[in-house]
């Protein structure tokens, strides 16, 4: 219970402390102190496709006995599994139905940044990609065993400057203006965690590409503050302004769609947004 715990990424400080609370109560009390109807879980796929991924799971991680499962955000389709064997995560396993490009494009560039000799942050190494039952996945090692938190302090200069160039070979549209940079894409306080020891880990490269120069460094900012993390960023300019609401705005369509209402995070972020526009 603990490992499939260490999954969930709190980015207050309450809801830090509500997760060290909830973390010793389950450690010594047992996952009956949680909230919530106990239900039996139904893999949402074939007994086939289950089996075989079982045997790909023994592969690349060796026994497992237990599974952590997450739906992904609102508006992201798909699921992910925290995969566990004796209590320890051996792996995450990301599913989205195939013709999405979000597994697709982690993987590219993870692999990428794997190529890369980065020292201001880890990221997942991938272990496997393919195809099982009309859906796309991926699989990445795990943290280890540990209440991780937001970075206090991140290197924002160098954490960017790094991403930039590790994603530096990805393929670039031909339409992609010729001044924009690469980028994680959801650089921000809750995909950038860090464990109880060693470098930061930055999760959730399913958007990485390319944007106008200064686009990571500006949404962690602003998504800092949003969360009561930091302040924002100062005058955003404009050309960095107009590509930022957009993407925003995106999300907060999709999270509707999803039947997600209201998006108060996203929300907050616009609106911190418009309140930096430069010149």
């Amino acid at each position: 219970m603990l490992a499939g715990m260490s999954s969930y990424a709190p980015s207050t400080r309450r809801a830090e402390r509500y997760r060290d609370l909830t973390w010793m109560l389950v450690w010594a009390l047992g996952p009956r102190v949680l909230p919530g109807p106990a239900f039996t879980w139904v893999p949402p796929m074939s007994e086939h496709d289950w089996v075989e991924l079982d045997g790909i799971l023994r592969s690349e991680v060796g026994s497992w006995d237990a599974v952590s499962v997450s739906q992904r955000a609102a508006g992201r389709p798909g699921f992910t599994l925290m995969v566990i064997g004796d209590g320890v995560p051996r792996c995450v396993v990301r599913f989205e139905e195939e013709g999405n490009q979000g597994v697709a494009t982690e993987v590219e560039a993870l692999k990428a940044v794997e190529q890369f000799d980065v020292r201001s942050f880890h990221a997942p190494r991938v272990l496997k990609a393919g195809v099982l039952g009309g859906m796309a996945y991926s699989i990445v090692e795990a943290f280890r065993l540990s209440r991780h938190r937001i970075v206090d302090s991140p290197n924002l200069e160098l954490m960017t400057e790094e991403i930039a160039c590790a994603l530096s070979q990805l393929p670039r549209d031909p339409t992609t203006p010729d001044h924009w940079t690469p980028a994680h894409g959801d650089f921000t306080p809750w995909n950038l965690r860090q464990p109880s020891n060693g470098l930061p880990v930055l999760l959730d490269w399913e958007t990485a590409g390319y944007a106008p120069a200064g686009f990571d460094r500006v949404l962690y900012e602003v998504s800092a503050a949003a969360i009561g993390r930091g302040r924002p960023p100062g005058s955003i300019p404009e050309a960095l302004h107009g590509y930022m609401r957009d993407a925003v705005e995106t999300r907060i369509r999709e999270a509707t769609a999803a039947g997600v209402r209201p998006d108060p995070l996203n929300q907050e972020i616009l609106r911190l947004i418009e309140g930096e526009r430069g010149e």
